[in-house]
């Protein structure tokens, strides 16, 4: 079975059930594993979704030779110990930007593979977005006007789940969690200069408007759990549990939900058409930015709320045929998304 060791690293785990003793074999990485038992060897076989290993009958870890850039999921072996099968996940997809008066859409990045969760900096210049370009999960910085591009953080240790960048208020840092632990990186040197924060579990949504603090979400027993992380003293303070995502506005706590934004207290401010969902959002201080989207009539709303609770319709638009990550008050980003599936099977060449 598969465990997790106290610096968060993947573990196969040996249980007796007769005496119920847990041994652990091998400790791996902080990547999650797929593992399958190959009876013709008496062996483990591991995909942690980029790259093949083979545990042995002796507690011998090694690297199946295959290079892989797409995602590698549940390898098994034939009867006879020739053949390896897995399934093949392929993902492709770019960024684009699209203004809120144009038709058309901009692409950002042009890869075979993809491109996804890009948010704008707070001065609307650049854009930071994940790409697996690489064979996994690392974050690029682009100037949206000249197209110039920059990685800027390489994932040396490439784990697969890296979440969307947040900027902080003037766009010096990112902040994203690669396995839910924090990562800040300063970027705008000739080196970026990374900080990692393995005690800090969760997904960073945004900072404080003074920048001393992060708000971070993460799954609880009843919903989303929300909560602050001080930069100062490193403490952590529970807000709120349960559904949608929490904002602080003006230091008034309200939720967004699918259909709707309403206080903590449950007093509905903003009702969506029953066809239509917010599917973004975005705060500043005491005002609050989102945007509709209508499943009916395929355009999409962007919505403004002031500090005095007055909700304003800004623009109507044609709906981006992709996932929207992020706005400001010009235009859109979103990826497109495509998928599919094949089942390879490689001939195995035993030493």
């Amino acid at each position: 079975m598969m465990g997790f060791d106290e610096h968060h690293r993947s573990q196969i785990r040996l249980l007796d059930v007769q005496s119920k003793r847990v041994e652990t074999i091998v400790t791996l990485d902080e990547n999650w594993y797929f593992i399958t038992y190959a009876d013709v060897s008496k062996g483990y076989l591991l995909s942690d979704g980029k790259r093949l290993r083979y545990l042995d009958n002796q507690n011998e870890l090694s690297e199946i030779a295959f290079e892989n850039y797409e995602f590698l999921h549940f390898p098994t072996m034939s009867v006879n110990g020739q053949h390896l099968s897995f399934t093949l996940k392929k993902i492709n997809g770019n960024v684009f930007v699209q203004r809120f008066d144009a038709e058309q859409a901009r692409s950002l990045t042009q890869s075979n593979r993809h491109s996804w969760l890009a948010s704008f900096s707070p001065s609307g210049r650049y854009v930071a977005f994940n790409s697996n370009r690489n064979g996994f999960s690392q974050v690029f910085i682009k100037e949206i006007e000249r197209g110039e591009e920059r990685l800027i953080y390489a994932n040396p240790s490439e784990q697969l789940a890296l979440s969307q960048p947040v900027w902080n208020s003037d766009g010096s840092m990112l902040a994203f969690a690669r396995n839910e632990r924090l990562v800040l990186v300063r970027w705008q040197g000739d080196t970026p200069v990374i900080q990692y924060y393995d005690d800090v579990v969760g997904i960073p949504r945004y900072w404080s408007d003074d920048d001393n603090a992060m708000v971070f979400s993460r799954k609880g027993v009843r919903g989303q759990k929300w909560f602050t992380w001080q930069f100062a003293n490193e403490k952590q303070q529970i807000l709120y549990e349960g559904e949608g995502d929490l904002m602080d506005i003006g230091g008034e706590q309200w939720l967004v939900l699918p259909n709707q934004v309403q206080t903590l207290e449950g007093n509905v401010l903003f009702r969506t058409a029953q066809t239509a969902s917010i599917v973004a959002h975005r705060t500043k201080g005491s005002e609050l930015w989102f945007i509709v989207s209508d499943t009916s009539s395929q355009l999409s709303q962007h919505w403004h709320v002031d500090a005095k609770r007055q909700f304003q319709l800004l623009d109507t638009f044609q709906t981006p045929k992709g996932e929207i990550s992020d706005f400001n008050d010009q235009q859109v980003l979103f990826s497109d998304f495509h998928s599919d599936r094949d089942i390879v099977t490689l001939e195995l060449a035993w030493k």
